[in-house]
């Protein structure tokens, strides 16, 4: 027996992986992207990410080489500095909702959800004008730690990134542990056991949690970090093509998984994907994003059925370009 996620019948597997499959499953046969779970209904206030006319720079790569470097970097106006990766985007999520953030390579989608966190001004240059508001508040307002703003909307990479120096368990609980959330070995212990449970990998790793995390498959690597994402008790999840690197298996996991965060245990969660079938299997909406502006944010529905307001949003989808 298998499982359907799409039109793709996929084969069994291990047992703590088989709620996540479910999920996954779900989503592909009986289309319920935009269902809600009794859990995400009950919410009282959905918490809400609110990007208005954001725009994005990068310092020049230009700006570090040549034999001018020195004498002339500071006569060159900003401009000639800097290149312009977002033009004015604006979108929103809520708890409970996926949003899918899709559009080609280089097209400035990671460098948005690196800036609704405010990783993107670690890059050495890097600024932003415009606004992004979680639960409404500017996140880049005067006073806000941005740190803060890292714990609460967590990040996913593209590429598993599990510590090396590090054990499983030290991997799940090294962000509460720098965070103070959690102190002594048994609440330590407690806290692992119930993320690695919510990423349904307890029952594959509980024999080896002294083990290190770079050690586990692939899939594994990129559940465990997503463990470690919602060990800081994050509000909002932002992940950055998780499953790119993922065999078949593995990237049904990871969709079960995302479906399930979502729609049972309430987070908000914007996904970056180059994945359409992914995207019409676990999305609410759609933003499409080409040269660092906006082409379309639709309801999965439209972007998929042929009915996009945009003849480049189907050209896209469809595979014509990109």
């Amino acid at each position: 027996m298998g499982y359907l996620v799409g039109t793709t019948r996929l084969p069994d597997i291990h047992v703590g992986s088989e709620f996540h499959i479910r999920r996954a499953a779900e989503v592909g046969s009986l289309d319920v992207g935009l269902q809600r779970d009794a859990d995400t209904r009950r919410l009282e206030h959905k918490m809400k990410v609110e990007v208005k006319n954001l725009s994005a720079w990068f310092r020049d790569e230009k700006e570090f080489t040549g034999p001018w470097y020195k004498a002339f970097r500071f006569r060159r106006p900003r401009a000639e500095k800097e290149k312009q990766v977002l033009h004015n985007i604006s979108v929103e999520f809520e708890q409970g909702e996926i949003l899918g953030i899709i559009g080609p390579s280089g097209s400035g989608k990671s460098t948005l959800i690196r800036c609704i966190n405010r990783l993107h001004e670690l890059a050495p240059g890097a600024r932003v004008e415009g606004e992004v508001f979680f639960d409404g508040q500017n996140i880049y307002g005067k006073g806000v730690d941005p740190v803060d703003t890292r714990r609460q909307i967590g990040m996913v990479f593209q590429k598993a990134n599990p510590f090396p120096n590090m054990t499983v368990l030290g991997n799940v609980v090294a962000g509460p542990k720098l965070n103070g959330l959690v102190k002594g070995k048994d609440a330590q212990y407690k806290m692992a056991k119930s993320v690695l449970e919510e990423v349904g990998l307890w029952s594959e790793v509980k024999d080896g949690l002294k083990r290190p995390g770079g050690g586990l498959s692939g899939g594994q690597q990129q559940r465990l970090c997503v463990a470690r994402a919602l060990a800081n008790k994050p509000k909002m999840l932002l992940m950055d093509e998780p499953c790119s690197a993922l065999d078949p298996k593995s990237t049904a996991i990871m969709e079960g998984l995302i479906i399930d965060l979502a729609k049972v245990r309430g987070y908000g969660i914007a996904i970056v994907t180059h994945n359409m079938g992914q995207a019409k299997r676990i999305a609410d909406n759609i933003l499409f994003v080409e040269d660092g502006r906006v082409i379309e944010y639709n309801t999965k529905y439209n972007i998929f059925n042929g009915n996009a307001k945009e003849q480049r949003t189907r050209d896209f989808v469809e595979g014509k370009f990109g």
